[in-house]
């Protein structure tokens, strides 16, 4: 209790003058306990007039000072910050910044996808320690109630409550993604707090505790829960939104009394938005840069199709996939013929608007599942799943077709682009021998006179493909294609 000094003069809040009026203690309540409350009665504030006001300046300065400069942050624009913020020049790794997440909402579900697994079990533990300290609330509810009306009322609220937890400790076991999308740890939440605010009206003699608690849980909320900052916001707005008036109501407190309970619970609001915002932030930007990364190491730059690194690990699960489905799988070796005279004649810049154009037509004539890659100089490789050799052999056709009605312009000349290509099918054999077989299709063909297809049988037969009843420009060659 706040101690009162000779002449009405209070001690405490630092900040009363000893001309002002003591704060009165009133006891209110009865039955187990009595509840404090301060009442500053028609105290002043140090000085009147222009003292007080730099009084009051002085005290929330330092508030003032962190929600601008929060404020400011929030609503800066990207053009404020320079181009390539954070190394993330792609416009797809936008992130807003009210919220933390990603302007796109597919990369914020590809994001949500690859976090699922973490925020599950942050969540997991989360429940797990609320459900825990319920089971503790209740043994001390026991030993302050007894076996009373009271303690049943609780006891029913804590059994409600703790079957709400294990029911969603199962289901996010079940599906991790629950905790990713956070709608329904949101319901549970805004559902404890309410039985938490409740439990005052039983107990009113641990009611100024049940009130303290509140700031702390309400950062909690930002800073504990795994949960989106658009959520857990709503949450904290309307805990302390509701809270003001039913203290209120109950206590009745006038509206000074209001107004410094709604600053006291305004600072963990804004304190847990801008922390949970700059973790999420930092969260996602970390996950664009590790799958640029990614990106960066599974592409070429100048064609943006894969690159050799990607193709080994491409492959191998393709393989393995058609071996376990029992699925066709085709492989297309692509080698661009003269391609040294090319780049010789006309220049580097002509042999790449040639790579540039037939990755473009690559990417055209292809089918979506297939999967085409660079692997060095003029050479290029295609997947084609759940293809047998007459499919690759019809899509191979296509793109020859195509790769011969293609000038490319180049310095006011149109500039031809021919290609070779060496097409075999998944037997037997493993990867390697897949590719040995396509390979040694692609040099029959080169030797045959380029500007063609040929095709590996599985009985090592090499076989030029005729294209709409004309044979093709290199002859049919008999060999070993193992």
């Amino acid at each position: 209790m706040a101690r009162r000094h000779r002449g009405g003069h209070h001690a405490g809040l630092g900040g009363l003058r000893r001309g002002a009026k003591a704060v009165q203690i009133q006891q209110m309540g009865g039955g187990h306990g009595r509840i404090l409350m301060v009442d500053a009665g028609q105290g002043e504030w140090p000085g009147r007039g222009a003292a007080g006001v730099r009084y009051i300046t002085l005290q929330i300065q330092p508030f003032l000072w962190f929600v601008t400069s929060a404020v400011r942050d929030t609503f800066r624009t990207p053009e404020d910050d320079g181009p390539g913020r954070d190394g993330l020049a792609d416009a797809r790794w936008r992130i807003r910044r009210w919220d933390g997440e990603f302007a796109d909402p597919a990369v914020e579900q590809e994001y949500l996808v690859h976090a699922q697994t973490f925020m599950a079990r942050q969540l997991l533990l989360v429940l797990w320690t609320w459900l825990a300290m319920m089971l503790l609330f209740a043994a001390l509810d026991w030993a302050a109630l007894g076996w009373s009306a009271g303690f049943a009322k609780l006891a029913a609220l804590r059994a409600g409550g703790a079957a709400c937890f294990l029911g969603l400790i199962a289901a996010v076991r079940r599906r991790p993604m629950l905790a990713a999308r956070g709608r329904a740890v949101s319901v549970l939440l805004g559902l404890s707090i309410l039985g938490y605010l409740f439990v005052f009206s039983v107990r009113p003699q641990i009611s100024l505790w049940v009130y303290g608690m509140v700031p702390l849980l309400l950062f909690m909320l930002f800073s504990f829960v795994p949960n989106r900052l658009r959520y857990s916001l709503a949450l904290a707005l309307a805990t302390a939104v509701c809270m003001v008036p039913m203290v209120a109501w109950v206590h009745g407190w006038a509206a000074r009394e209001q107004l410094i309970l709604a600053l006291v619970l305004v600072w963990p609001v804004v304190l847990g938005y801008f922390t949970m915002r700059r973790m999420q932030t930092l969260q996602r930007t970390q996950y664009a840069l590790g799958e640029t990364l990614k990106r960066q190491a599974a592409i070429d730059p100048l064609t943006g199709l894969f690159n050799r690194r990607e193709l080994r690990l491409r492959a191998a699960q393709e393989v393995a996939r058609a071996r376990r489905e029992g699925a066709p799988l085709s492989l297309m070796m692509i080698d661009l013929d003269h391609f040294k005279q090319l780049n010789d004649r006309h220049g580097h810049a002509a042999g790449d608007a040639a790579l540039k154009a037939v990755a473009t037509l690559a990417r055209w004539v292809f089918r979506e599942p297939d999967l085409v890659f660079r692997v060095g100089g003029e050479e290029f490789i295609v997947l084609l799943p759940e293809s047998d050799l007459a499919g690759a052999a019809r899509a191979a056709e296509r793109f020859v077709q195509r790769l011969r009605t293609l000038a490319l312009p180049f310095d006011g000349q149109p500039l031809p682009v021919r290609a070779t290509l060496g097409v075999a099918s998944l037997g037997g054999q493993d990867l390697q021998g897949l590719m040995r077989m396509a390979d040694r299709a692609l040099y029959a063909g080169k030797q045959a006179g380029r500007d063609c297809v040929m095709l590996a049988h599985a009985d090592g037969r090499l076989q030029p493909l005729r294209a709409s009843g004309q044979a093709a420009p290199c002859a049919e060659v008999q060999g070993d294609a193992a």
